[in-house]
């Protein structure tokens, strides 16, 4: 073994490369960032060839100044999407958690970068080293496999890996114990194990096609549209106006050079989900049907049958409804009814095998994904720009919630101390509901009930920018609304994605405009496509 070298590969951006395939991101593991220890003989070069071999870039780092290093792994971590790091920089880990902390907390004021750590260590027992991350960092949890940890939001993960072989280690973890020139390899599968999913899948896929096709989208949006854009600013006469256009413009330029249809169909479409549901069970899991509605009663279902619930549900779980009717202790045509089309839904939160609290919060967690653009129990939040009021805001008055009904162009250019927005109340209600928010952390379930409509009007406070900004207050409430008098605020909870905004407005309005007539009660009744 030699002594550790510096070394790096790097990209210069005027070399030439191979442009990926379309598609080819969701497949490709991505850059690394390497800090070995100075007392411990590490095959730098092994470990470069390694991930070379496999078309990534890997930098290897080493810490000629203890004080440095955490520095210089801090300035590549945006960058890297593993870090991996000795457990002995010179010291006994406490560089290590060091720098894995301070990641955490960039990647979180970031939105939560898809971040894979490795502690990769000559330590002969890698449990020492298990027991110290558990204690010291508080944003990590261990899970089922006791060298493995990740934070709350699943976007982070961290491995313990033995360098050599089991005998350099304690007994039973050998499974753990990797070689230099293997180590791309072994990281790239924990990755991939990690990142996978169907929708993470499709979105990385997603990002790769733009990344691999950004100059398209650049040779669009040129500097000769400079021009048009200042006239745009100067015409419009509102800033906020005309900054909401520039980013629903790249917004749509960036939809536009997607193949979505083709991504999704390749990495979220039928197969896809047929190959998770066979995930499950090679992983041991079986997949549950409820069979009540106090999802007290679950039954098993064969792999055929969950795989058969993509396309055609009601004919795959037909042939088990006298075994659902035996363990509901029930005759079979009572039971028939509750296993519809329209009856379902609430029947498949065990469907990959999870148990019934998880189904029913990742149920919700895609609700939440489906319909809020932005919430205040958000990870992320505290570090974007605060929002302003427009439609599809909800707010918290103290009592009630409010979605706001008020269109968008008239939440903007409100001169004078005071500006009236419309709002309709939310009642929460666990069983009927329209959409979910996350309140600092609760779900709540919320229902605006368009044909028992509370509205209310707001009086509220422009700021100089002439929109109602939120402001952020330390000492009862985080995020406020400030009303026009009184100097009283009203909570903000969060903003609803405009489509889903504006489906409520449409509910609503045309449940407003129905038509009531009298007319002969049979000719109502036999008329076809005229009441309704």
């Amino acid at each position: 073994m030699r002594p550790i070298r510096s070394s790096a590969t790097a990209v210069d951006d005027g070399d030439d490369f191979e442009e990926p395939g379309e598609l080819a991101a969701a497949e490709a593991p991505a850059p690394v960032a390497a800090a070995p220890a100075p007392k411990e003989d590490l095959d730098a070069g092994a470990i470069t060839k390694g991930f070379a071999d496999k078309g990534l870039i890997c930098s290897v780092l080493k810490p000629g100044d203890i004080g440095t290093i955490t520095t210089d792994v801090l300035r590549l971590a945006p960058r890297s999407d593993m870090i991996v790091l000795d457990w002995q920089i010179g010291d006994n880990g406490e560089i290590a958690i060091n720098i894995i902390d301070k990641v955490l907390e960039i990647d979180k004021r970031s939105g939560g970068r898809l971040r894979l750590f490795a502690i990769y260590t000559g330590v002969r027992d890698l449990k020492t080293v298990a027991d110290r991350i558990e204690h010291d960092i508080v944003s990590l949890a261990k899970g089922q496999n006791p060298f493995e940890f990740t934070n709350e939001t699943d976007t982070a993960k961290l491995v313990i890996l033995g360098k050599g072989v089991g005998a350099d280690h304690e007994a039973g973890q050998g499974g753990r114990c990797v070689e230099e020139g293997d180590l791309a390899e072994r990281l790239i599968s924990e990755f991939a194990k990690f990142s996978g999913g169907i929708l993470r899948n499709a979105t990385l896929a997603s990002m790769g096609h733009l990344r691999s096709n950004t100059h398209r989208l650049l040779a669009r949006l040129n500097s000769s549209l400079d021009a048009p854009l200042v006239t745009h600013f100067a015409l419009v006469g509102s800033s906020q106006d005309a900054q909401q256009y520039v980013a629903d413009l790249i917004l749509q330029e960036i939809e536009a050079q997607l193949p979505l249809d083709e991504i999704v169909a390749r990495f979220a479409g039928p197969a896809s989900v047929r190959a998770r549901i066979a995930q499950t069970y090679i992983d041991g899991k079986t997949a549950k049907i409820v069979l009540d509605e106090e999802n007290a009663v679950v039954h098993d279902i064969p792999e055929a049958t969950a795989r058969g619930l993509i396309e055609e549900p009601v004919a795959a779980l037909k042939p088990h409804l006298k075994a659902f009717a035996v363990a509901l202790e029930k005759k079979q045509s009572e039971i028939t009814n509750q296993f519809t089309l329209e009856s379902i839904a609430k029947k498949l939160y065990s469907v990959l095998g999870d148990d019934m609290a998880d189904g029913i919060k990742q149920h919700e967690q895609f609700a939440i994904a489906s319909g809020v653009r932005l919430a205040n129990g958000a990870s992320d939040f505290r570090y974007r720009q605060l929002p302003t009021v427009r439609l599809g805001t909800v707010i918290h008055d103290g009592d009630h919630y409010f979605l706001c009904l008020t269109p968008v162009c008239d939440s903007v250019r409100l001169k004078g101390g005071k500006a009236k927005f419309l709002f309709g109340r939310l009642d929460e209600d666990p069983d009927k509901f329209n959409f979910i928010v996350d309140d600092e952390g609760n779900r709540k379930r919320l229902l605006i009930d368009r044909k028992d409509l509370f509205l209310k009007t707001f009086e509220l406070r422009p700021g100089i920018d002439e929109v109602v900004r939120v402001e952020r207050k330390r000492v009862f409430i985080d995020y406020a609304i400030p009303l026009a008098q009184g100097g009283e605020y009203v909570r903000w909870v969060a903003e609803m994605k405009p489509m889903q905004a504006q489906r409520v407005v449409g509910s609503i309005t045309s449940n407003l405009s129905r038509i009531g007539l009298d007319e002969f009660e049979w000719l109502r009744q036999l008329a076809e496509n005229w009441s309704g």
